[in-house]
């Protein structure tokens, strides 16, 4: 306080004797009352920009200060951008299970972000190998604690098929505001309805123990 206080003294003096030179400069004749209120307005007005500008900034290095993975922090962000932090946290767990000698995966090309869409739609955004068990893992990010809507999923009838062949599928939902994460067998949701309440399956804290919870990953 004793800071600013002495900055907005030294300010009015300061301003108060310069423009006694400059209004004589310019034949600009005025009282030293008339002065002093100049001055005061100009310093009032000076305050107030300083203290916008200070908020504006504080704003932004705030959102730059946020915490990653906090509720503010997810919803600074865009749907792609969910999606491919999501995806992000899947691969990591992908890449350290490929340590193992009898497991393997591959990232699947990303229709929409092909040029012109001319690659064919893909089943699902990952395919897996491990042991007897092979098939594919597809990952969404909702806002939502439990529910994922028909729309997100389009290409469950795909998945539906290709299980009937023999396919081991895992679809892993991320509730990004609670951070949690539930891994899904498609075979048990049903193509009739709007959404799925996912609440019957468990989330789980992390990717890894949401995918070992499937009994493919062993």
């Amino acid at each position: 306080m004793i800071e600013v206080a002495t900055n907005i003294t030294i300010g009015l003096v300061v301003s108060f004797i310069i423009q006694i030179a400059i209004f004589k400069l310019y034949d600009i004749n005025i009282s030293v009352t008339q002065n002093v209120e100049i001055t005061i307005w100009f310093t009032v007005i000076s305050i107030i920009r300083s203290y916008l500008v200070r908020r504006w900034f504080n704003s932004m290095k705030g959102d730059k200060q946020m915490k990653k993975y906090s509720i503010e922090w997810w919803k600074s962000l865009t749907g792609p951008q969910i999606g491919n932090e999501a995806e992000a946290m899947v691969e990591e767990v992908l890449k350290k299970w490929n340590s193992k000698v009898k497991f393997t995966w591959a990232r699947l090309p990303d229709t929409k972000a092909a040029r012109m869409n001319m690659l064919q739609a893909q089943p699902a955004d990952y395919i897996y190998r491990c042991g007897s068990y092979a098939g594919f893992i597809e990952v969404k990010a909702i806002a939502h604690t439990y529910r994922l809507p028909k729309a997100n999923l389009s290409q469950l009838p795909t998945l539906h098929k290709w299980e009937l062949a023999g396919s081991d599928d895992v679809l892993l939902v991320f509730h990004y505001f609670t951070n949690e994460w539930r891994a899904v067998d498609p075979r048990l949701l049903s193509t009739n309805v709007p959404s799925w309440d996912l609440s019957e399956f468990t989330p789980h804290p992390t990717v890894e123990a949401a995918l070992n919870s499937m009994g493919y990953f062993k």
